[in-house]
């Protein structure tokens, strides 16, 4: 357990004069009975023992009320943003806890909301399910974020109707993971769904819209409806422009979105300036180094490479898998997307001339550049 979880948890045992236990007596104790070892990366290992007795002891309704409560502070320390590297090790820190959290409340009787606190508990469990779900699927784990997904659609639904926002949203990420993992024919109706009831909730110029205008696009890109989905495209990058400002993040998202679909229907010199311009907004906004900003280098290497321009591509794609490996170095695990990166470095090389030898050669310098030690 991490130490800023131990510290968000210390009110829920608060005693009745409103003081907290003595953490670090009860810690020493523990530990010199071998229950609790402190870790050098402030994180807590207790023993499984310690935890189950804990629980046989605890009368029921008070396992729901804790659990309600334990649910709320996880909710309140657990990244908004999944899918941003940046807060991955936080959310490797508090996975355990909220997977322990899921199957506890899943082993029990279905919630409803007239149960004591059960409302709360629906919510923040609903949350919860949502954000690790998300983090699973940014990790390429689809088999694990999968059914956390589907929970969560199913709480929201039972929690608010069929209709209510929070339901679209749920219904576009478990459309997300469907389509990630080739379910399309599965995932595009979820998506239509989730698009119908924010149109309804919010008006058809809302930032929200624009986020399932562009996934219901980019499924359609998929499945070869380039007509279809381009109308898409372009609407939901309008929106977000007047909404954000032709700065943001989220703007060059929809350019590299749109960018990619001019190049699968052969129109690259109008997808190279949109390339361009959502590589030099997320530099501005990540910094030169993050992974989002090996993703648009990666892109921009991929058309270079198909109009002929190697000299310039392959820089572009060499410093791509430098961001991606100095990730993995400085995680511990690859990033999904350096796998990708790899075989388009190489391809690069091949087109420049390069022997497969060569080839190997310079990859395996470039990840001994970054301490990555080669698979």
């Amino acid at each position: 357990m991490p130490d800023f979880l131990i510290q968000a948890l210390s009110p829920i045992w608060q005693d009745d004069d409103g003081s907290t236990p003595d953490f670090v007596g009860l810690a020493r104790g523990l530990s010199e009975r071998s229950l609790l070892t402190a870790r050098a990366d402030r994180t807590f290992l207790l023993h499984h023992l310690s935890l189950e007795l804990e629980r046989r002891r605890t009368p029921r309704p008070e396992r729901f009320l804790w659990d309600s409560r334990v649910a709320e502070v996880l909710s309140t320390v657990v990244p908004t943003d999944t899918v941003d590297v940046r807060t991955w090790p936080r959310l490797v820190l508090l996975q355990a806890h909220a997977l322990d959290l899921f199957e506890r409340t899943k082993q029990r009787a279905p919630l409803t909301g007239s149960e004591p606190g059960g409302s709360p508990l629906l919510t923040h469990l609903s949350y919860l399910l949502n954000q690790f779900g998300l983090f699973l699927h940014s990790k390429a784990e689809f088999s694990a974020a999968e059914p956390l997904l589907r929970r969560a659609l199913a709480i929201d639904e039972q929690s608010y109707g069929p209709e209510h926002p929070n339901v679209a949203t749920a219904l576009n990420n478990l459309a997300s993971l469907l389509q990630a993992t080739n379910r399309l024919e599965e995932a595009e109706p979820l998506m239509r769904r989730a698009l119908e009831i924010d149109e309804k909730s919010y008006g058809p110029e809302h930032r929200k819209v624009a986020t399932l205008l562009n996934n219901l696009a980019m499924l359609l890109k998929d499945t070869n409806r380039f007509e279809e989905a381009e109308p898409l495209m372009r609407r939901a990058l309008a929106i977000d422009e007047q909404s954000y400002g032709p700065e943001h993040p989220r703007v060059a998202t929809r350019l590299n979105n749109l960018a990619q679909l001019l190049k699968a229907t052969s129109r690259l010199e109008a997808a190279e300036p949109l390339m361009r311009r959502a590589l030099a907004i997320d530099e501005h906004s990540y910094g030169p180094e993050h992974p989002r900003v090996a993703t648009r280098l990666n892109n921009l290497a991929g058309l270079l490479r198909d109009t002929h321009r190697l000299q310039e591509a392959e820089p572009l794609s060499r410093r791509a898998v430098g961001i991606f490996l100095n990730f993995t170095r400085a995680t511990g695990h690859p990033h999904p997307r350096l796998t990708a990166a790899l075989a388009n470095y190489a391809g690069i090389l091949r087109d420049l001339g390069r022997s497969e030898a060569e080839i190997e050669a310079e990859i395996k310098a470039l990840q001994g550049q970054y301490g990555v030690t080669p698979h």
